[in-house]
């Protein structure tokens, strides 16, 4: 078989750039090593980058359909400091989503797909082809058959354990260690309208809800590295008891029961890597990888197919050459990502708010909330408070 791209990985990387590809006139397949549809690791908000991408794609109205609502109220704060942030006076497309994992890569998958893109499901045992010191492709088992296929690009979308980062020995920078787990399910019958964003000092806790599609509502909680290994011997239970003694959380999860299994992951270290060489290009976490205290994932994936999808056009349109055009796109993604990539960094360290900060925002609220919510959610201005 023989591409224009090859694109390793059909998920929140991999899709919207084979569709985007698709649409420019290019032969594109994509191979992933799971069947469609199917649920992965991840909590997935969208915040307003994402979707002005989407909007711009003509996807939105496919998420408006997934049942997940558009929340327009946001509850940010820390301990008993919260605030009330009226979302949609701010614009079209200043709402929060949440959808799970298998509705939207679903989405994703059947976009490409419309555009003409292919797409190997179960493919594994993959290998390199090399052809005069380049990635000239890949072989794998698919539907019990050895397949090769050949193309000029090899994009590695296959998240942060890239089989192709690994293989090509792909540079990193900008990096920071673990400093967080993240442990995250979808509950039933929350009744819920805003996305929850609260810092617990004392623990060092950070907790998001949000409603998300087929009327469940995803309660993460984010906490040190140091405390995994107590917490992970019984974490199903402690997940519980950390959401249960917050007096905040237990109002608004009341009634509510745990729908689906409590997941979690302490993979968070934070990278960028050199996204480009002969033959092969990285794009979203196996470019650069982000804690997901920031729930900034989704969005650097989207904003790199945007900006890649630029870069090959002009390398396979003839236009500039492959050095050249991906030098650009890692300059880009680099500068575009920069800020909320170092405010994530910061943010995962966990350390506990400024108590007299605190104590000032408590007792003059009109004076000091928006100095607040800027330095540390990157809020220009607030609503009311809330408790």
């Amino acid at each position: 078989m023989r591409a224009d791209v090859l694109i390793i990985g059909a998920r929140t990387s991999g899709s919207p750039l084979a569709m985007l590809l698709s649409r420019l006139g290019f032969q594109v397949i994509m191979v992933d090593k799971s069947q469609f549809p199917s649920d992965a690791l991840g909590s997935n908000m969208f915040f307003q980058s994402s979707h002005l991408l989407l909007s711009k794609w003509g996807l939105q109205s496919k998420f408006d359909a997934s049942t997940a609502p558009r929340i327009y109220k946001q509850v940010l704060g820390a301990d008993d400091v919260l605030f009330d942030v009226d979302l949609k006076s701010r614009g079209e497309f200043r709402f929060v989503r949440c959808l799970r994992k298998i509705t939207m890569d679903q989405i994703l998958v059947e976009a490409a797909q419309d555009e003409g893109a292919t797409l190997l499901q179960g493919f594994k045992n993959i290998s390199a082809i090399r052809s005069n010191g380049k990635i000239a492709g890949v072989t794998g088992m698919h539907e019990g058959s050895r397949v090769e296929i050949r193309a000029p690009i090899t994009v590695g979308a296959d998240g942060h354990a890239s089989w192709l980062a690994s293989t090509v020995q792909a540079r990193e920078y900008d990096t920071h260690p673990s400093r967080t787990a993240f442990y995250y399910s979808f509950w039933k019958n929350v009744k819920l309208d805003e996305f929850f964003h609260v810092k617990f000092n004392k623990e060092r806790e950070v907790v998001f809800i949000c409603p998300s599609n087929n009327a469940m509502t995803v309660v993460c909680l984010v906490i040190p590295l140091e405390d995994l290994g107590s917490f992970r011997q019984d974490y199903e239970r402690n997940y519980l008891r950390r959401l249960e003694k917050h007096e905040t959380l237990a109002k608004r999860l009341h009634g509510g029961t745990i729908g689906s299994r409590v997941a979690g992951f302490s993979y968070t270290r934070m990278w960028r890597r050199k996204p480009f060489g002969p033959g092969w290009i990285l794009t979203g976490d196996a470019g650069m990888h982000a804690d997901p205290v920031g729930g900034r994932g989704i969005q650097f994936a989207f904003q790199q197919a945007e900006l890649l999808s630029k870069s090959i056009c002009d390398v396979l349109g003839g236009r500039t050459a492959f050095e050249e055009s991906l030098s650009s796109f890692q300059k880009e993604r680099d500068a575009l990502t920069e800020g909320e990539y170092q405010l994530t960094a910061r943010d995962a360290a966990l350390e506990p708010l400024d108590q007299h900060s605190l104590g000032l925002v408590k007792q003059n609220y009109s004076l000091y909330k928006n100095i607040f919510l800027l330095l540390e959610f990157g809020i220009e201005e607030s609503g009311d408070t809330v408790g």
